[in-house]
């Protein structure tokens, strides 16, 4: 459910960016998905390799806000960050 949850909010995200909505983009992938449903995924026990699948992503989503923030998360948990727009 959560990769389900992922694909909605970066169809969002995507539509948001496409709009120039940028303080929406990053909310709806902050706010919304990781406050709230990675944290629940969290809780419940998650799969390390889906929460690394989703970390790419979401690190990915945020560079264009947060570049250096970015590049040392990547750094510390040895990341390769995607092109999301890719996948």
């Amino acid at each position: 459910w959560i990769l389900l949850r992922l694909k909605e909010v970066m169809n969002k995200y995507f539509e948001y960016m496409g709009d120039l909505k940028f303080r929406n983009a990053v909310s709806e992938f902050f706010y919304i998905f990781y406050m709230n449903d990675l944290k629940w995924y969290k809780y419940r026990g998650a799969k390390p390799e889906v929460l690394s699948y989703i970390s790419k992503r979401l690190c990915a989503m945020l560079s264009p806000f947060a570049p250096k923030t970015v590049k040392e998360i990547t750094d510390d948990l040895r990341l390769d960050v995607i092109d999301v727009e890719k996948t």
